[in-house]
């Protein structure tokens, strides 16, 4: 405890008697950080947009949506549950 009490003593008297000099960072070197930031953020939006707009839309009622009858049995089939390898179908 006492070697960091030296240690920001000998730190104080360096920077009252002026030896020690704030290190500052350019403000040209901040600006060209913040610019790359906004083109990389607006390129991101633009590619976005671009594949909103180009890909294809699929509508709500699509071959992927619609259901399908299982059986072609008259009446309900009920309780359906798949076999555990998934190949069968077992109903009542």
């Amino acid at each position: 405890m006492s070697d960091l009490k030296v240690a920001l003593e000998e730190l104080k008297e360096e920077f009252d008697s002026g030896m020690l000099t704030a290190i500052s960072t350019p403000v040209k070197q901040k600006r060209t950080g913040l610019l790359w930031a906004s083109v990389v953020a607006l390129g991101c939006a633009l590619i976005g947009m671009a594949a909103l707009r180009l890909l294809p839309h699929r509508s709500g009622d699509s071959a992927l949506s619609r259901p399908v009858p299982l059986t072609s049995y008259q009446g309900d089939e009920r309780q359906a549950d798949f076999s555990p390898d998934g190949n069968q179908v077992a109903f009542t």
